[in-house]
């Protein structure tokens, strides 16, 4: 009797954690292109992926979340929400485009010579003896991870020329990241003011990586997350699910300062916490008042 006992316990351990995995693709619904880098998840929850550059998505949920509702957000498109039960039978997902008329902007005066102000961190962490760089681990499997800096305090009118980002560690070969701009609600990263992807792929290994961001006409008047988010091929998605995840990591340098706000989000749809650390980045912009 003891022993069956012990059996039954043991099984009722192991599907309390059990996890159950849908796939599928994400398409426009007007062409049926695939959709990459969409964030997938349960609000407000670890629970969380993104799709890949083919817009395909992998998602693993606990037991106890099958009757929640998994959100599909795509830059450019409007936000689903579908029930976990009905995804199961789901192996295409159709998102409908959003208008925008932030294409309509005319920067014309890209080209004169403005006073030119950087916002943000510039360098890392200096000791007595030298250099020492803080880091915090960005990089996950299954993507959708970011951390933001809270630029533009004085809600000047600026245009956005580059931004800098400073790698504390990377041990990939290359790795993806998604830049986006957003807007604040009660501190915190909300909304994206600019809404295509600006997507980097890089090999840099340490220090600082330059982003050029005047390709993309961005005019803001007021405060602003600066959001720095990981996104993930397939191949390094294999790669960060090996038993040696320690040798293939990618991590941000972050400080303890009291200048600068940090928040982070540690995936997809997770809610945004205010960070210990901030993460090492500024922004280059041209002063339009």
């Amino acid at each position: 009797m003891k022993s069956l006992v012990c059996g039954l316990l043991h099984l009722a351990i192991m599907c309390s954690y059990s996890q159950i995995k849908v796939s599928g693709v994400v398409l426009d619904d007007k062409n049926s292109e695939p959709i990459p880098y969409v964030n997938i998840g349960i609000e407000n929850t670890p629970i969380g992926t993104a799709s890949f550059e083919s817009g395909v998505f992998i998602l693993e949920i606990p037991n106890d979340n099958i009757k929640d509702s998994v959100v599909f957000s795509a830059l450019g498109y409007q936000r689903k929400k579908i029930g976990f039960l009905a995804l199961k039978d789901k192996d295409s997902i159709f998102l409908e485009a959003q208008n925008s008329n932030l294409d309509e902007v005319v920067v014309s005066f890209k080209k004169q010579k403005l006073p030119t102000l950087i916002d943000g961190l510039t360098k890392p962490n200096h000791g007595f003896l030298g250099m020492y760089w803080d880091g915090k681990y960005i990089s996950r499997p299954d993507g959708g991870s970011a951390m933001g800096i809270l630029l533009n305090k004085k809600s000047q009118k600026v245009f956005l020329k580059q931004a800098e980002l400073f790698i504390h560690n990377n041990r990939l070969p290359t790795f993806d990241l998604r830049v986006r701009i957003m807007n604040i609600k009660d501190g915190k990263p909300y909304n994206d003011v600019y809404q295509k992807n600006i997507l980097i792929n890089s090999t840099k290994k340490k220090g600082g990586l330059v982003i050029d961001l005047s390709e993309y006409h961005i005019v803001l008047t007021e405060p602003f997350f600066l959001v720095f988010e990981w996104i993930i091929s397939e191949e390094n998605s294999k790669k960060l699910s090996d038993k040696n995840l320690d040798k293939q990591i990618t991590a941000f340098s972050v400080r303890d300062i009291q200048e600068y706000v940090g928040y982070e989000r540690k995936s997809s749809m997770s809610s945004w916490e205010q960070s210990k650390k901030v993460v090492v980045a500024n922004v280059s912009y041209a002063l339009l008042n």
